[in-house]
């Protein structure tokens, strides 16, 4: 057992917080007949899953949908639509890219919180001469999230890394996916600890 009043430090102080950004998406395929083989007295329809429609959306940290897009392939359905994919992928990258740091925004109840702060909302320890507090807020947002030491708040910089969640990945998804990608394709991780 622990000694009373000692206590374990998180040291990874970005982990606390949510991603900025989180892109989801889902796949339906369709099973295309190709062809028939014959072996001895049995007949076998040889079927393909072709990816027919997706969905795509990305959120921000505070819920707010930032783009969308859904698609259902004609033609050529699978380089339609896994093309189309591609470029909805690029879309939304290229508008969190566009995003500017919001300034804070902080109440007048904010402000007396923050004045009589006695320590850091994020490591629980008193500021010191070295290490004061700061006002911490959301980049993305705008919004103020509490009292914290100078160190505790560069800790907080956003994360560049932007997750894609894809309904039904590992079990099915991802078939569709890797052919789009060439051979050395990224292996994508279960958590964002792995990346």
């Amino acid at each position: 057992m622990p000694k009373p009043g000692t206590f374990t430090q998180f040291k990874k102080t970005r982990n606390m917080l949510k991603v900025p950004y989180v892109i989801y998406a889902d796949f339906e395929s369709v099973i295309k007949t190709d062809c028939k083989s014959k072996k001895g007295d049995k007949t076998t329809l040889n079927g393909k899953h072709v990816p027919s429609s997706f969905a795509l959306a990305c959120i921000r940290s505070d819920g707010k949908l930032m783009y969308v897009k859904l698609c259902r392939g004609e033609g050529n359905a699978n380089e339609t639509i896994m093309t189309k994919f591609s470029q909805a992928l690029d879309i939304a990258y290229g508008i969190i890219q566009r995003q500017t740091e919001a300034p804070m925004e902080i109440t007048a109840l904010q402000e007396e919180e923050f004045r009589v702060a006695t320590k850091c909302y994020l490591c629980r320890r008193p500021p010191t001469d070295n290490n004061c507090l700061v006002r911490d807020h959301d980049h993305i947002t705008g919004k103020y999230r509490g009292a914290a030491h100078n160190t505790c708040n560069l800790q907080l910089r956003p994360d560049k890394k932007i997750p894609v969640i894809i309904h039904n990945f590992r079990g099915y998804d991802s078939h569709l996916i890797k052919k789009m990608m060439n051979e050395d394709g990224k292996v994508i991780a279960n958590s964002r600890e792995n990346l």
